[in-house]
């Protein structure tokens, strides 16, 4: 069920969508049940979600694709394209993040430009990366996943126990957490380290990827000039081994 924040952010728009409705219809929208609302209203949602009602619904995910049809409907062209950037900034946020499980795994840093080198490998249509839409950016989401689940197997390490998973899962938090430490104890012996030291190095990427991916969005959001920001290929982030 969304959140109450969620709904109010949501019933303007389905209002919206609805006059409009009702304006290419001939309609009277304040006679919603002899207009055929309730049917209008649960065929936008079936569509987006395979549900025709919010009570089923919850999430960031589900918020937006609900909110993404309605502003279709509504034909608020604003707010299509700032949801359409809201999306692929999630998806760049799961890839940098990925980023970081994947260095924590190797050893190494891996950023950005792994990703652009991994997409650029791939067989998804040319481009710049920088460019890549929201439903390509997913395609390259799969194939790092698929590389960081492949390392976690080698290491034999469940992904829920890479440390930046294992903190923010309060479901299984002590399970979780009891296999983070007893693989960076394995981890950081294999590496000539303290358990300390590795935590801190991937605490430090954690922190400075979440730095740059704000930075990111705001520029977008403010439409300024690039600046310099924090990446995971800037030499201040080299491994401590």
């Amino acid at each position: 069920m969304f959140t109450p924040a969620q709904l109010a952010r949501l019933s303007p728009v389905v209002a919206d969508a609805w006059e409009r409705h009702c304006d290419q219809n001939d309609l009277d929208p304040h006679r919603k049940a002899s207009n055929g609302y309730r049917a209008w209203y649960e065929g936008i949602l079936e569509a987006a979600t395979g549900k025709t009602t919010t009570k089923d619904l919850a999430g960031a995910r589900d918020f937006g694709e609900v909110l993404l049809a309605f502003a279709q409907a509504a034909g608020d062209e604003r707010l299509i394209r700032d949801l359409a950037e809201d999306e692929e900034h999630r998806h760049r946020w799961v890839l940098r993040m990925l980023a970081v499980d994947l260095s924590y795994l190797r050893g190494e840093v891996v950023g950005w430009e792994y990703v652009r080198a991994l997409y650029g490998q791939s067989k998804l249509p040319p481009g710049e990366f920088e460019d890549c839409p929201a439903d390509l950016l997913k395609k390259v989401i799969q194939m790092l996943d698929t590389q960081v689940r492949r390392e976690c197997a080698r290491a034999e390490i469940r992904p829920c126990e890479i440390p930046r998973r294992a903190k923010a899962n309060p479901g299984h938090l002590g399970e979780h957490i009891e296999g983070m430490h007893l693989h960076l104890r394995i981890l950081a012996y294999k590496r000539g380290l303290t358990a300390e030291n590795l935590l801190a190095w991937h605490d430090a990427l954690v922190k400075a990827a979440e730095a740059e991916l704000w930075q990111r969005r705001n520029r977008s959001a403010a439409n300024r000039a690039p600046q310099k920001s924090f990446t995971f290929d800037d030499s201040s982030e080299t491994p401590p081994f």
